[in-house]
């Protein structure tokens, strides 16, 4: 049974309400991301995918070792799932973030990466 999707009405409160952000959201680091589309959602899975350990003496047995692999292991980092009505606005801020801030190409906009 499909659940219904919630009317934009049911969450007006009748007042603006502020909302208190966490402090702690812990981070979680992602090297993959795969987006589907699903009833009118965005779900965005990530990943953290580590390269494959290859200790080997010889090239000629890390070759082997290459040769051998058939894949690597994803390990769920999230997955959000977002109505397609925030997406746009969503992009946006993205693509503001992404804009250089320097002749340098620096796209961290004065914040640090890591």
């Amino acid at each position: 049974m499909m659940e219904k999707e919630p009317k934009e009405q049911e969450a007006n409160v009748g007042k603006i309400l502020p909302i208190a952000w966490p402090e702690d959201v812990p981070a979680t680091y992602a090297n993959n991301v795969l987006a589907q589309k699903d009833n009118g959602m965005l779900v965005l899975s990530f990943f953290q995918v580590p390269p494959p350990y290859l200790i080997a003496l010889t090239d000629d047995a890390r070759e082997k070792m290459i040769n051998e692999l058939t894949c690597v292991n994803a390990i769920t980092a999230a997955k959000v799932v977002l109505p397609m009505s925030v997406v746009p606005a969503l992009l946006r801020v993205i693509q503001t973030h992404m804009e250089p801030t320097s002749e340098t190409g620096d796209t961290t906009n004065g914040n640090d990466p890591t």
